[in-house]
């Protein structure tokens, strides 16, 4: 029986060995086996060690047309190796924001209060279903595929980075954090198309929450999200809570 250390070097082999590119990604391992990432960084160091033996040929005096032509078919076959696990990386990455739930942290002012809950508490309760809804769609990340109700506002730079969640007339905004940590900053009803006011309270909430913002982020940076989010969850519970408790379900004319 033909151990795996052969038959991964007979594969790579077979790769520097073929002449026709456009049959390489038959070759290749599939994207959806189990080991993709550790053949193709085998196969991928292989053939960056193929291309320093040519270099080394050339400046021996080996035929300079030769060496020229296999030096040009290996960058060609690593630029195909790696354009390969590039789109594997991003198919998962895509995968994970469509399926995995999400974390929600709320931000924080300087004086310690849930900023979300404090906007919360001053909207009409007849908008309380909607806010339930928008944080449920945070959490089962059901957003990506909805540009309308998910989106950057692209318009104005102190408000880079800044996603916002459309309702009927509410507003969820939030960044979108690593490993799926959505830090939720304003929760607003906008009833009017007066631009410069609303960017105006989203950049004063930016300026607000700055500080502990850059503190979410750098627990998470470093590995110490597991209390962050411990925390988090239950404050998402309380803030969940008032919405139940108090919530309307008509909405005023």
């Amino acid at each position: 029986m033909t151990d795996i250390n052969t038959l991964r070097k007979n594969l790579l082999l077979a790769i520097i060995a073929l002449e026709d590119l456009n049959g390489l990604e038959n070759v290749l391992p599939s994207p959806s086996s189990s080991n993709f990432g550790e053949l193709m960084d085998f196969i991928i160091k292989g053939l960056i060690k193929e291309e320093s033996s040519w270099l080394d040929m050339m400046q021996e005096g080996y035929d300079l047309d030769e060496c020229l032509k296999e030096l040009d078919m290996i960058k060609k076959k690593i630029a195909i190796c790696r354009k390969m696990v590039e789109q594997s990386t991003l198919e998962e990455q895509v995968v994970e924001e469509e399926t995995s739930e999400c974390n929600i942290v709320f931000g924080h002012t300087p004086a310690g209060n849930n900023s979300f809950l404090q906007d919360v508490k001053k909207i009409d309760p007849h908008y309380y279903q909607d806010i339930i809804d928008l944080l449920n769609n945070l959490l089962t990340s059901n957003i990506s595929t909805n540009e309308e109700k998910g989106k950057k506002l692209y318009n104005n730079y102190s408000l880079r980075n800044i996603m916002e969640l459309k309702g009927f007339q509410i507003r969820i905004i939030y960044k979108h954090l690593p490993e799926n940590v959505y830090y939720v900053m304003q929760g607003i009803v906008k009833k009017d198309d007066n631009p410069k006011t609303y960017l105006n309270a989203l950049s004063s909430r930016c300026s607000l929450l700055g500080k502990d913002y850059d503190r979410v982020k750098s627990e998470i940076i470093n590995g110490r999200k597991g209390l962050l989010l411990e925390e988090s969850s239950e404050e998402l519970g309380v803030v969940l809570q008032y919405l139940e408790d108090n919530k309307v379900l008509e909405k005023s004319v």
